[in-house]
């Protein structure tokens, strides 16, 4: 079953079966609104639509080409300009996150894909084709891109939702993170990706951990508030994260993971859900690839960019 809220800029898709599961897709960015599963709200997102289509955190959004900061803004023979401390954030204004897509929903109400013709920008971008689909599970969804540049390119595509099992007044500071990985990136001052370094214990959730226990670790720490943004390599699937009754299995396509805890004080925007959330409302889990090397690779026809992820919610 889908409803379809139609907005000039924005529209919402609302794909739910008969389990209660319930998707809403927009337009704009080809992301997730919301997601209910097991009677919960999922993820953490602006109450407003509006908010949600220009917030800078991209909830829930498709970014690219590029997620992350590109040191100096070059890629090649490409330069996507500064837009931060020496370096593109998410692209800058070239960013999937903030445009409008074409969508289709499937026959069967259950499934939608987003088409966006990116078009050339001189010295900056070649025109890129991408399709982004997503597919309503019993207890879950399941989500794909695929890009076609123009000319030889390289690319790092991710989904951005953030999410939280059951939002209360810790956020997600009692949620149990379960990944193991090969290490992690390293970063400059800026968080700018420079190289790699062996999983450190305040990064190392190879056996589960609670999110909180290391989160204003000195070592890890991204200031003023805390938290995480770190990028894990060599990431053996499924990754895993509980709270109360309710256990989040993803698995993904791409071999990197970015986990991003979203803290409140740096928002304005009322959130769904009302609970008096301090910080860390929401985590991401991004699947991606290595941000250290994947500006020696390059995408066309011949090779597309192509990435998926499955995210199943159980009761435990």
């Amino acid at each position: 079953m889908i409803e379809i809220k139609n907005r000039a800029q924005g529209s919402m898709y609302t794909l739910s079966n008969e389990n209660g599961t319930k998707l809403t897709l927009c337009s704009f960015g080809a992301g997730v609104r919301r997601f209910v599963c097991h009677d919960k709200d999922i993820i953490v997102a602006p109450k407003d639509d509006d908010a949600y289509l220009h917030e800078n955190f991209l909830f829930g959004k498709c970014v690219g080409p590029f997620l992350g900061r590109i040191d100096r803004g070059e890629v090649g023979e490409y330069n996507l300009g500064i837009d931060m401390e020496g370096y593109s954030l998410h692209s800058g204004e070239l960013n999937f996150a903030f445009r409008e897509f074409i969508a289709t929903p499937d026959p069967d109400g259950l499934g939608i894909a987003f088409h966006l013709l990116a078009e050339e920008v001189p010295g900056k971008m070649p025109s890129i084709e991408v399709k982004v689909e997503y597919r309503l599970l019993p207890y879950g969804y399941h989500a794909k891109v695929k890009a076609i540049p123009s000319k030889p390119y390289p690319l790092n595509i991710a989904f951005h939702p953030y999410f939280n099992l059951g939002a209360n007044k810790e956020g997600i500071l009692e949620h149990v993170l379960r990944l193991k990985a090969q290490k992690t990136v390293l970063y400059d001052p800026r968080m700018v990706p420079i190289g790699h370094r062996d999983i450190i214990s305040a990064l190392d959730f190879s056996s589960p951990k609670p999110l909180g226990r290391d989160m204003l670790n000195k070592e890890i720490a991204i200031p003023p508030f805390g938290g995480y943004d770190h990028c894990f390599i060599g990431v053996e699937y499924p990754v895993t994260l509980e709270a109360g009754n309710l256990r989040m299995t993803l698995r993904a396509s791409r071999d990197c993971m970015q986990v991003y805890s979203l803290n409140t004080e740096e928002l304005e925007t009322k959130l769904l859900n009302d609970e008096p959330i301090r910080q860390h409302a929401g985590v991401a889990l991004e699947a991606v690839n290595d941000p250290v090397a994947m500006l020696n690779e390059r995408y066309d026809a011949t090779r597309p960019y192509e990435s998926e992820e499955t995210i199943e919610i159980e009761r435990i």
